[in-house]
This record gives structure tokens, sequence and C-alpha cells, in this order.
């Protein structure tokens, strides 16, 4: 019966693992993405000044 109990532990720990592997490569891509979408903005916005005012106001 150890044998079961060894493989069922092993599988925990490795599914774990797997799973906190995934979550910080999401937080990466997400961190990533924000950052590039930080970076559109700010290269739009000292383009076109007014549009990004009116975007950020509401009007227009």
């Amino acid at each position: 019966m150890r044998v079961p109990q060894k493989l069922l532990e092993h599988w925990a720990v490795s599914s774990q693992s797997k799973a906190c592997r995934n979550a910080m490569l999401a937080a990466t891509i997400l961190a990533q993405h924000r950052a590039e979408i930080l970076d559109v903005d700010e290269f739009f916005s000292t383009r076109f000044p007014a549009v990004t005012q009116q975007r950020l106001t509401g009007h227009g």
C-alpha cells in the first residue's frame, strides 16, 4: 500500500509545481502585454495630445 501513496504524493507535488509555473508564465505574459499597451499609449499621446486628452476626459 506504500507505492500508491508515494505516487499520489508525487503527483500532488508535481501538479502543484506545474500550476505554479503556469501562473508565473501567465503573469509574465500579462505584464509584458500591459507594458506594450503603455508604450503604445505613450507613443500616441506624444504625437496626438489633443486626441489623447479627449479620450481621457470622455469628450469627442
